[in-house]
Formats: C-alpha cells, structure tokens, sequence
C-alpha cells in the first residue's frame, strides 16, 4: 500500500494540477436582516478555510482553485456569469496546451 502511494504521489508531482471548486451561495434569510452580514461573513470564512484545507491535503496551491457558480436555481443566463465560468474552462485548456507543448 505505501509503495502504492508514492507512485501516485510521484505521477502527482508529474502533472500539473487545477482544481475547480463550486462556489456556495446561501440565500438570505428574509427574517433577520441584523444578522445577514455576519452570517454571510461566516459563510466566506468557513469556505476560506475548507479550501485551505483542501489545498493543504492534496497539495495544491490555492492560486490553483478556480472557484465557478451553481447555476441550479438559475431560470435565465447572464453573459457576465457566463463569461465567469468560461474563465476557468478557459485556463484549464491553456493549462494543459502549454503543459503538452512542454513535453
């Protein structure tokens, strides 16, 4: 099992890593306006902090989470979200031309 593992850990040093990440949004409660600005502070940190995690347990730098949004509860599209989720779709496949052409 170790001898396992550190093939996967150096096939992992090998390539290059992106890691999209969905961005949570919670709705505000329509009841508590006082509290809607810490809970939404909360809510940033508690992702801050999951994605420090995340990145530290999997050895990925945070500059190379590309966080996109859900577009579940969406009805009708917005170009300048849209042009936000390409963003990273984008970069990912200059990420791997450049990584291809290195070879």
């Amino acid at each position: 099992m170790d001898e396992d593992r550190r093939t996967l850990c150096l096939l992992l040093q090998l390539l290059p890593h992106l890691k999209s990440r969905q961005v949570l949004e919670q709705e505000p409660d329509l009841e508590s306006d006082s509290g809607q600005e810490e809970q939404a502070q909360q809510q940033r940190l508690k992702q801050d902090v999951s994605m420090k995690e995340f990145s530290s347990a999997l050895g990925i730098p945070l500059n190379c989470f590309l966080p996109v949004k859900n577009y579940c509860k969406e009805i009708s599209l917005n170009d300048d979200v849209d042009s936000l989720v390409l963003s990273p779709l984008r970069l990912m496949i200059d990420f791997g031309d450049d990584f291809i052409n290195d070879m």
